[in-house]
């Protein structure tokens, strides 16, 4: 992104690998950040279940919502209340655009799930699919590269 002279800010998120990190203790990293309408947004997994949240809760407008493997613990069963909260379906109407990554073969459980209930509630949005990509980590993808998400990014 920063190659492309694309400001970037990666927040290092509280707790993000323990099973205690809260909603709350995310939002205040996450509000250190001048968020705008030409802001453009891109979360993977849990953080991708976050920005979801995030952004159904504020009312928000971006520029962009990428989301990445997106988990929302579809069963409630590996988080505290970080995904208890009600879908906004008008948030499609605050995004300019709204870009969902999702592969097959995800090892996650929940995240096609998760991929579902997205979809469920913003059935507009650009989701693009595929069968080996795993969790879009490096080991999963043997690579850093992933310009599917930079063509998405640039081309918007």
């Amino acid at each position: 992104m920063l190659i492309k002279d694309i400001p970037t800010q990666t927040p290092e998120m509280p707790n993000a690998y323990d099973s205690a990190f809260t909603y709350e203790e995310w939002t205040d990293e996450f509000e250190c950040f001048d968020i705008s309408p030409e802001t453009i947004l891109v979360g993977h997994s849990t953080g991708g279940g976050f920005l979801v949240r995030w952004l159904s809760e504020t009312q928000q407008a971006i520029s962009q919502l990428v989301l990445v493997a997106p988990y929302l613990d579809p069963d409630n069963k590996k988080t505290n209340s970080f995904y208890l909260f009600d879908f906004d379906r008008s948030v499609p109407e605050r995004v300019g655009r709204i870009d969902m990554f999702v592969s097959t073969d995800d090892s996650v459980r929940g995240v096609l799930e998760s991929r579902d209930i997205i979809i469920s509630n913003w059935p507009n949005i650009s989701v693009h699919m595929f069968n080996d990509k795993g969790h879009f980590t490096e080991d999963d993808m043997e690579t850093i590269a992933f310009p599917e998400l930079l063509e998405v990014i640039v081309v918007a």
